[in-house]
């Protein structure tokens, strides 16, 4: 029996491939300090970033400059795949950032409270996440960091046309930082005050790149695994030459 350079790299591919593992794409966006429709009385906003992995981790990071000597400690988003998302009703999730502790309460969006006032409705509450967001200070400015998994969000049955936290070729954000916030909690860690002085930066239809896959499915043969496999293949191609 004799294994060909086409033999061994086919039964690699086979190895590599044969879990039905499959790619999901991750979209980017990005802006380094262009944003001419906004409020900045918690703050100028001086860059945006965001990544979301479909039906995964979805990141939001921000720098925002400080307001006589104070930074912005809290925020709420509200994102979708390109329209304005204050026109969604019952359709996505929003997230309310306590920066200051780093917890992080999701809730129904109701697409007509005013100042994210959504985590009103007592049945609204969908998530809470601890040590969900970080933030590194310099004199003048604050750069926060979010990262949640979506699935077990967006996974939920909430209607028909339920999206939650979520975007593709395009994104639509409705981002209002707030500074000097007063955030407070019940006994069962829903939230019953998030407010403080607002600014927004509401935007439609920004585009986003793919900047890669994450493989979901089975698991994925190890390297090292595929390697001995290649080497034990090797070996015995190597043993009926001999014989």
């Amino acid at each position: 029996m004799k294994f060909g350079k086409e033999v061994i790299s086919g039964i690699f591919a086979a190895v590599l491939f044969s879990s039905s593992a499959q790619a999901v794409p991750v979209y980017d966006f990005e802006n380094a300090g262009n944003f001419p429709q906004g409020n900045t009385d918690a703050g100028e906003l001086y860059y945006l970033h965001s990544q979301y992995t479909e039906g995964g981790s979805f990141i939001w990071d921000f720098t925002i400059g400080e307001v006589d000597g104070e930074l912005s400690d809290a925020f709420y988003l509200v994102v979708n795949d390109g329209p304005n998302p204050t026109v969604s009703n019952n359709e996505l999730a929003i997230i309310y950032a306590d920066v200051k502790t780093g917890s992080v309460s999701v809730y129904d969006y109701d697409g007509v409270s005013l100042y994210g006032s959504s985590y009103l409705n007592p049945n609204g509450h969908i998530a809470s996440f601890e040590n969900a967001v970080s933030y590194d200070d310099t004199a003048t400015t604050r750069r926060v960091y979010l990262n949640i998994d979506t699935a077990p969000i967006n996974s939920l049955d909430r209607g028909p046309s339920w999206e939650g936290i979520a975007f593709n070729e395009s994104l639509g954000f409705w981002f209002h930082p707030l500074l000097d916030s007063s955030i407070s909690y019940d006994g069962s860690g829903k939230l019953t005050d998030f407010s403080g002085t607002l600014g927004w930066f509401d935007y439609n239809d920004q585009p986003t790149s793919v900047v890669g896959g994450e493989f979901e499915g089975s698991e994925v043969p190890e390297p090292s695994t595929v390697a001995l496999l290649l080497l034990g293949l090797t070996g015995l191609a190597i043993r009926k030459k001999r014989s």
